[in-house]
């Protein structure tokens, strides 16, 4: 079969598998980049040339990065099996529970019962989103949408001007710009899968795809800006997956007036409200996490005074 003759139906259960695959990719690289997002700047290259520590966290951020562009071409073919951008990132709570594991194991931050509680909502909500589904006819952008990005992207200015002139709040604020980002990015895969017909090519060749990817970049450099802010992984994520989900629930369901079932409702509501217990508990914890580095005896008075400012940020 020729590749332009490839043509895809809607399936629920590989739309699902593709969207954890996808989700999971996403926000794990997004952990390991925070492994070494401290090395981005101007002198990236002398780091690397000179420093073999350096070098490695580079390598480190690099992966995280290759993971998270991965996500994007998954989240993809996610869209291509489903009808509705809303059930692709609903699935974005699986990709919490990675990043938080990943936190625990890796970057050794703590997870405590709150951080456990939005979990299992997270489980639960993920297990409703497929119980009494309506497949609906993909939808194509109307004036409804652009009246709807034009007020997203007043919020998202809003929030940004609040936060540089606070010099505070960076995590919280730049995850949910980025998941505004992220939101409207697959919103616009949806697009780009209705406009083309499920075709494979004329869902890639699409420029409602080209925009997604464009505005996706909008969300990488952000959580990039937060983590150099001191952004912690478990607030910045948390931040952004929730708008990720919310965004697209947002369009399908009040712009477009797509039918959800009852569990459709729960589930969403229960991603999104686990998703925010998780930010609430790990902010919680933040000063706990800092200790160590603010009480290390060989460490300069000057860099305890950025590391203790660095709470604030979140």
């Amino acid at each position: 079969m020729l590749m332009m003759d490839v043509q895809f139906a809607y399936s629920l259960p590989l739309a699902i598998f593709f969207g954890i695959l996808a989700t999971i990719l996403l926000n794990l690289g997004k952990g390991v980049q925070r492994l070494g997002a401290e090395m981005l700047g101007k002198d990236i290259v002398k780091k690397w040339r000179e420093n073999l520590a350096d070098r490695r966290k580079i390598i480190k951020w690099l992966i995280g990065t290759i993971m998270v562009t991965l996500s994007s071409v998954v989240q993809v073919a996610a869209q291509m099996f489903s009808d509705r951008s809303s059930t692709i990132v609903a699935l974005g709570g699986i990709g919490i529970l990675s990043v938080v594991l990943f936190s625990f194991y890796v970057i050794r931050e703590k997870i405590n019962a709150l951080q456990i509680a939005g979990i299992a909502m997270i489980g639960v909500g993920t297990v409703f989103l497929s119980i009494d589904y309506n497949e609906v006819p993909l939808p194509e952008p109307g004036l409804n949408f652009y009246i709807f990005v034009i007020i997203a992207s007043i919020f998202g200015s809003l929030i940004w001007i609040a936060a540089v002139k606070a010099k505070k709040g960076y995590g919280i604020v730049f995850g949910t710009i980025a998941g505004l980002c992220n939101g409207f990015a697959a919103i616009m895969t949806t697009f780009s899968v209705a406009t083309g017909g499920r075709a494979l090519v004329s869902s890639i060749v699409n420029v409602w795809l080209i925009l997604s990817l464009f505005i996706g970049q909008g969300a990488f450099w952000t959580t990039q800006f937060a983590f150099k802010k001191g952004g912690n992984a478990n607030v910045v994520v948390p931040a952004m997956c929730s708008f990720l989900i919310l965004m697209p629930f947002i369009n399908d369901a009040v712009v477009f007036g797509m039918p959800f079932g009852v569990f459709q409702f729960l589930a969403f509501i229960l991603n999104i409200g686990g998703i925010l217990l998780l930010c609430l508990a790990s902010a919680s914890i933040l000063n706990k996490l800092m200790t160590p580095i603010q009480s290390a005896p060989k460490e300069p008075t000057g860099e305890r005074t950025a590391s203790e400012s660095e709470p604030v940020a979140e």
